[in-house]
């Protein structure tokens, strides 16, 4: 795993992050999460857009 500071997006293009290929790991948590929990979490592109997704906390090497 290496980590990225962007993603690069062509308009109207997405991107997948799985387990496997890009994901976002998150540290210095105030609580443990578990498997099933879900993540309120918010994406900010370079053009300031803000963009709010629940993400599913999954067990790392799991799919």
């Amino acid at each position: 795993m290496s980590p990225v500071t962007s993603i690069a997006l062509p308009a109207g293009g997405k991107a997948e992050l799985k387990p496997g290929g890009l994901h976002i790991m998150l540290f210095g948590l105030k609580k443990p999460l578990s498997a099933g929990d879900k993540v309120q979490l918010t994406l900010t592109l370079d053009d300031g857009t803000k963009v709010p997704v629940t993400a599913d906390v999954r067990k790392m090497g799991g799919m």
